[in-house]
This record gives C-alpha cells, structure tokens and sequence, in this order.
C-alpha cells in the first residue's frame, strides 16, 4: 500500500501554539480527509489515523477520541440509507447519457465528498434481490385518461408550487449532482453503476404503478420520463376503450395504426416524441413549429336513444353463413360486421393484456418506457381479478353492454363464487359519470342493477362510494357538468383538488365519446377540461337518460334509500364546526338554481321540473329536513356566524335573493316558478288541508282518487287519461305493496305523464327550434298550479294525444308496468325524433 499523503499545511504548521482542545476545530479538515480517503489514498481506520496524526501533524489523540469527534462532526464512512435512497432517486431522475455515480458528492462536515460508489452498488444490488413485486390494484389501467400535456393541465397546484409534480421533496442540500456535461470522462453508453441505479428506478416506478399511486410516479420522474410514461400509458386507455366499445363488431384485434386513424385522423398517434418535439408538446405547436389551431368542436345538436320493443311477427328465413371480414374503414363504421358466434367467444380480457404485452398499443417501444414493462406484464397475467375489473370499467365506461354481462360471467367462472367485490370500481357510479342518453340511455345502469344483484353487490347496500356520493349524486354531477360552469370544487368538497368531473371524456347527450377525435384533438392542445362553448342547454336527451336512470335505480326491489343524504353541495359552519347535508330533494334545489344561475343562456328549467316530479313518484320526501344555511349553499358564508337552521326543500327553493333571480332570463324565471309551486303543492304544510299534489305512503290516493260521480262521468271519455278496473284500483297496487312506490293524487300523476311524453316523443332538431314542444306548455302549466285554470290545458291533455295512465302518473306496456316506449304513451304519432342518423333503436327498460 502507499504511504498516506499528507494532508493540510506543511509539518511545522502544527499549531502546537494553540490549547490542544482548540486543535481539533484547526485540524478538522486535516482529519476528515484522512479518515475518508480521496482519490489518492485509501481511508484510514482509527488507530491507522491516531498514528497519522501524530507523526505527520504531532497532534496526539486516542482512537477513540477520534471516533468520538468523528461522530459530534457528523462524519461517517459507512452512508446512512436514506442518503443512499435520496442519492439513487435524484440519479434515477437524471436519466442523461454518460452519468456516473461519482457525480454524487454527499456532505461531509463542512465539504462535499464523493458518494463511495462501491457501498451504493451493494446497496442497489441487495435492494434488486430482495425486490417485492406488489399485486395489482384493480382500476389502475383505467385511471389513465388523459395524455400527459392534458393531465398536468387537470392537476391543481398550490399557490407556492412551481408546478404540480412537487409532491416529493426536492434533492436534499446534502447532496450534490453534476450533471453529465459538467463530469470528467463523459461515456457514450450508461456506467455500471448508473444502470444498476437505472434499474431499481424501474423496479420502484413500476411498484408504484401497480399501487395506483400516480401523483407519486410522476414526481419521481423527468419531464421526458415522464411525458413518455404517461402517454404511453394513455395509448393503452385509449386502446382499451376502443376495443371495448367496438367489441363485437368490426376489427376483432386492433392496432396503434388503427386506433389512431379511427380517433385522430391523420394526427399520429403514440408518444408524441415521433412526431413533436418536447417544447412543441409543453406550448401546442404542430410539427412545423406553428401554433395548433383551435381544437374542432363538436356539434350543438343532440343524439338520442328511442327505447322501442319487437313487436313485429315474422317468419326468419335461412341465410349464409357470417363471413369473415377482411378489411376495415375506420372512417365509415356503417361497414363493419358483426362478429361469428366463435369470434364472440374470444375474451376481452385476454385480448388486452396480449396488447399490453406486444405493445399493440403504441408506437413507443417498451425500452423507451422509464419502467419495469416486464414485471408489470407478468403482475397482469397473474392478477385476472383486477384485470377483470379494469375491463368491465372499460366496458361500462364504453358503453357495451353485451360485453359488461360477458365479462361479469367470466369473473365467475374465474373467481368459482357469486360473490364479487366491485368496490375498485364502484360500477354503480361509473355508469351514472358516462351516461350516454344519445345511445344506451337508463339500459347501462338497468343492467347492472339486475346483474350484480345476482353477484351479491346490490346497489341498495353499495349506493356510496369513497367520496361520499350516491348514485344519484353521480346523475347530478353529469348533470352539472355537462350544462353549467361550474367547477368541480364548487359541487363537492370531494373534488377540491380537481379541475374536471369524472366522465367528461363522454357527453351526456351523445355529441363526443372519448375517442372522437374533436376531444382527443382538443386534449391534444393542453386543455384538460371541456369548454363552456362545447355546453348547451339542459337538454331532453340528458333529461330523459337521467330520469330513466332514477326509475333503474329506484324501482327494484331491492333499491337503495332514495332519501340517503346527498355528498354534493356539503357546507361546513365556520362557527361551530356543522357539516351541513343535503337531502336528494335540496340538492336538486341547488342543481335547479345553478342550472339558472351558471347554465347556458336559453335554459328552461324544463329538465330540474322532469327531475323533481320523478324523485317525487319514486319516492322521495319533500317532507325531509335539513339543517342549512341558505348563504352557503347560494352564495357566500357569513364567517364566525351561525345562520344554519333546520329546512325543507322547499323553504330552502324559497331562500333563493330576489335580486339573483330577477337576473334570469325569461324562460329560466318561469321554469323556476313552475318548479317552486311542485314543491309548494307537495310539501306538507299546517295551513294546507287538500293539498293540490299530494305524495302519500299510507292512504290509497290512486285508489280512491275519484268519487263514484266522478268514477262514472270518466269511464264514458273515450279520452280518458286515466286507467283503473271497475273498482277504482290503482293497476299498480302490487308496486305500491311491494316495493313501496308511493301513492299520488291525480294532479301529480297528469304531470308525470306528460313529461313521460314529452321525453319520449320530442327533439330539438335544428339550433334555432324550441327548448319544448308545443305540446307542453311550461306557462299552462304555472297557470294550473297557480289556480288560474281547473286543468293543465296544454295540447298533450286537451288534444288527446296520450294513451290512458294510471292515477300515479305510469303508462303500462305489454311487458313493463312502467312503460318507457313512445308507442305505449302516444294515442297517435307524432314523435319527431326518427332522424336515422341521429337516432340509436335501444331496447325497451323492462322493469319487473
């Protein structure tokens, strides 16, 4: 070995001049260095020091002093493990060609010394050994909606963040990082210990993707690990998505190529790093470097869904066998066939997880990826049932029904039981956020209320989820989101870190789905939320799928509590500390107010009355209290003041400031008046003995509704609008029974059948045409519940264009006490809503 250089002042600078206790603070450096070693010695044990100290700076010391002092002074040879984690993960971050671990310098008393890179490859090789994959969680894949300029977009960020991937800490003072340039020896190729650093890097990130810990991942990453992570990983939602909507018909293996055309055109698809630079991506230029015109947008006008039953009788006729389809336009969908009867047989699940492992999905190859691609490929393969999770999320998120009841079954024979939890991904509410009135309606969610009642999951027991919401809650917030501005932190103090709903990727009425290209476009461009300009109106196709939807959750058997208190809206008393909650009945109230409020210009109010008058039937109480206060939910908190106070729905609608609404426009003014007096007539009150409308759970009023007079004058109209036996039976008496459906007087029961008909037979066609047809007029309407008529003389009742109903307002069909088909409501036709190309022909809502 080589003799020990001296280190520090020549031999005769001793200090010999000064009190030995004072020697230590002068000859630190001295003994630091030596202990340590550097580039030209080894580092020295501490009696080798004790004899080096004394023959080359005659300072006399015992080891164990030195350990001691050593130890005050913070020095130590052997590197703690949080200095050794700290180190490998800001390496980790500077994922640069020619790094080196020797570019770590750690501080060492007062200087900064080099991180001894023998220790750290120990270290990584021993954490690489003893390496623990965890499980899947279920919903992970399905998380990743956004590509990456978009999802930073969502992100809030504090007001002192700079941006918001801070949530780790940032590189600790005690270390110090060159980078590649500023290091000696600059190599083509990562050094040993860079790949080794490399390599736990990916073993961690892809840990903490498979723990659903997506802030957390991204942190740990540079901006260019982390725009190809997370594109990558959106190339796979998308490619998901589209399999799983289109599952059954057309291609049955898709491609990149494939899903690019289909949804962007002729923009690329994949990581964008093969078509755009990186500071192209951050500020939204094209290729050429000009900026990105704005994103298309879609259209105003609404799709619809016609629920309609086989009725037609006819003699099936023998045809060829189902070919094989060859080749497939993704520009022109009306060309794609239906799958065989084996190619139904394949199985969705199956088919993604290989696309995951080929890399189906993306341009980007899996080197390029900053994680471990193969153990996340062999934690898939063993994890089926939260895969199979994640592909009935895609399913129902798609819209498929077909493949949500193929896929339930699979879980079955998978799992060998009925009893399945689906709490990863709480179905109930994933369907209520990506309702789609333009093409399956209240059908989503009927499906699975029926089907997972089988598996042990009943909505009745599973109605809210982790934020507090129930599924009803989940219809408002499509609502909202769909037809105002509001934002998200101002619905739910769930969303507070939020910038956009859940299910924005699909629009309530049917005019973008997450693969059409205006919204990947419009992604594509940094925005994360959807325009106020792509918004419209409260719309009779947002309005039927939400009613429909309360009458699939509502009218089972087993149905939740429909007046479970509501999670949106929630207010906290500045004073004492109350968290004030909402009924259903208060939270539409405030849906109602807002949609007035912050909703678009035009809005009538009409769809807030449809909803009202079908809570109301199906159950809900008007009755019921809550304790509020008013300047929460409508305006601004009086701070340090009390001003809650127990109410009903109504005295809450009532509260509403006279100078807010006298800035409505004229439509919105009317639909709220016509809204108050609903609640107004079916709110018990002491001063009302026969209250106009009535909502009953204990006396028959469907039943003894009419005198025997009147029974007698009814049954010679031919028009009569009203049906019952000879008995004055309500047709329904076995729903009143057995599934508690409430009891309503006529008044409440002619309303609901008319807004039935209105849904099911009107559409806006063009942009210019009426909110509401002419056959339901809102101000004959406000003129009947003011008492200024004896009937509601609108054309749908005094023209006699609807069939017979029961008391309480229900049509019956031939197969559903509660009909949902325009032919079982309509004494005649004249529906305008058979536009083919607007239209989607979905099956009648059987309700049992």
């Amino acid at each position: 070995m080589d003799a020990p250089r001296t280190f520090g002042p020549p031999r005769q600078a001793t200090f010999h001049d000064i009190p030995y206790e004072k020697r230590w603070d002068y000859l630190k450096d001295i003994i630091v260095k030596a202990f340590l070693g550097d580039a030209t010695s080894c580092p020295l044990t501490f009696p080798k020091l004790s004899e080096f100290m004394k023959k080359h700076h005659g300072f006399d010391a015992s080891p164990t002093q030195y350990r001691y002092r050593l130890c005050q002074w913070n020095i130590r040879k052997n590197t703690k493990k949080v200095v050794k984690t700290a180190a490998i993960t800001a390496l980790g971050k500077r994922n640069r060609v020619g790094g080196s671990t020797s570019d770590v310098k750690i501080r060492q008393g007062g200087s900064m010394m080099p991180m001894d890179s023998k220790q750290v490859k120990r270290f990584i090789n021993d954490s690489i050994r003893h390496h623990s994959v965890p499980s899947l969680i279920p919903g992970i894949v399905s998380q990743w909606n956004l590509p990456y300029i978009a999802y930073r977009a969502s992100l809030g960020r504090q007001d002192d963040q700079s941006s918001p991937f801070t949530c780790n800490p940032p590189t600790p003072q005690y270390l110090q990082i060159n980078s590649p340039e500023a290091s000696a020896g600059q190599a083509s190729d990562m050094s040993p210990g860079v790949a080794l650093v490399r390599r736990k890097t990916m073993l961690d990130r892809s840990s903490l993707l498979l723990q659903g810990r997506r802030e957390e991942l991204l942190s740990g990453c540079n901006v260019n690990d982390r725009r190809t992570l997370a594109d990558w990983l959106h190339d796979y939602w998308m490619y998901c998505f589209v399999t799983a909507k289109f599952w059954g018909t057309g291609p049955q293996e898709w491609t990149a190529a494939m899903v690019s055309q289909l949804t962007l055109g002729s923009v690329t698809n994949g990581t964008p790093q093969n078509s755009r630079s990186p500071s192209a991506r951050i500020f939204g230029q094209s290729p050429s470097g000009s900026r990105l015109v704005e994103a298309p947008r879609p259209t105003q006008l609404c799709h619809w869904a016609i629920h309609h039953k086989d009725t037609v009788l006819y003699e099936s006729l023998p045809s060829s066998p189902r070919v094989e389809q060859e080749s497939f336009d993704p520009g022109d969908q009306s060309s794609w066939t239906a799958w065989t009867h084996s190619q139904r047989s394949q199985s969705y699940q199956n088919s993604i997880h290989e696309a995951f492992i080929h890399n189906r999905f993306s341009t980007t190859t899996p080197e390029e990826v900053p994680i471990a691609c193969e153990v996340v490929s062999e934690v898939i393969l063993t994890s089926d049932m939260p895969l199979a999770l994640d592909s009935l999320a895609f399913a129902i998120m798609a819209g498929n029904i077909e493949l949500i009841s193929k896929t339930l079954s699979e879980m079955r024979h998978s799992a060998k039981t009925w009893t399945l939890d689906f709490t990863g991904i709480y179905p109930y509410h994933l369907a209520a956020s990506f309702l789609d009135g333009g093409r399956t309606c209240c059908l989503m969610l009927h499906e699975l209320t029926v089907e997972l009642q089988n598996y042990h999951y009943p909505i009745a027991l599973n109605n809210v989820d982790s934020n507090e919401h129930t599924v009803l809650d989940c219809l408002m917030i499509s609502v909202l989101r769909s037809h105002t501005n509001l934002s998200p932190a101002e619905v739910s103090t769930s969303f507070v870190r939020c910038t956009r709903f859940p299910g924005e990727e699909k629009d309530i009425c049917g005019r973008w789905d997450a693969n059409s290209p205006e919204l990947r476009q419009l992604y594509k461009s940094g925005q994360a939320k959807i325009p106020d300009y792509w918004k419209h109106n409260f719309c009779h196709s947002s309005i039927q799928a939400v009613c429909h939807s309360m009458m699939a959750i509502f009218l089972l058997s087993s149905r939740p509590n429909i007046n479970t208190v509501s999670g949106l809206f929630r207010r906290r008393c500045t004073s004492c500390g109350l968290e004030m909650k909402l009924g259903p009945l208060h939270t539409l109230v405030a849906v109602a107010f807002h949609l007035a409020e912050n909703g678009k210009s035009g809005e009538t109010l009409f769809g807030a009355l449809a909803c009202l008058v079908c809570l109301l039937v199906l159950g809900a109480d008007p009755a019921q209290v809550a304790d509020l206060s008013v300047l929460d939910i409508f305006s601004s908190p009086d701070e340090e003041v009390c001003r809650h106070r127990s109410m009903t729905a109504l005295e809450l609608a009532d509260q509403v400031p006279r100078a807010v609404s006298e800035g409505w426009g004229a439509s919105s003014k009317l639909g709220w008046r016509c809204f108050l007096m609903v609640l107004r007539h079916t709110t018990p009150s002491s001063q009302q003995h026969e209250q106009f409308m009535k909502v009953s759970f204990e006396s028959n009023l469907c039943d003894r509704f009419y005198s025997d007079e009147d029974r007698d004058e009814t049954s010679n109209e031919s028009d009569s609008s009203s049906l019952h036996d000879e008995w004055g039976e309500c047709p329904l008496f076995e729903a009143h029974d057995l599934i508690g459906l409430p009891r309503v007087n006529q008044n409440l029961g002619v309303l609901w059948a008319t807004i039935q008909t209105e849904l099911l037979t009107y559409r806006k066609i063009n942009v210019d045409d009426a909110d509401i047809s002419d056959y339901f007029q809102l101000s004959s309407l406000l003129r009947w519940l003011e008492g200024g008529s004896d009937t509601f003389e609108t054309p749908l009742l005094t023209n006699g264009m609807m069939k017979a109903h029961t008391p309480c307002g229900w049509f019956q069909g031939l197969e559903s006490s509660f009909a949902v088909t325009a032919s079982d409501v309509c004494s005649e036709y004249f529906m305008n809503m058979d536009i083919w190309s607007r239209a989607s022909f979905i099956e009648e809502m059987i309700i049992e």
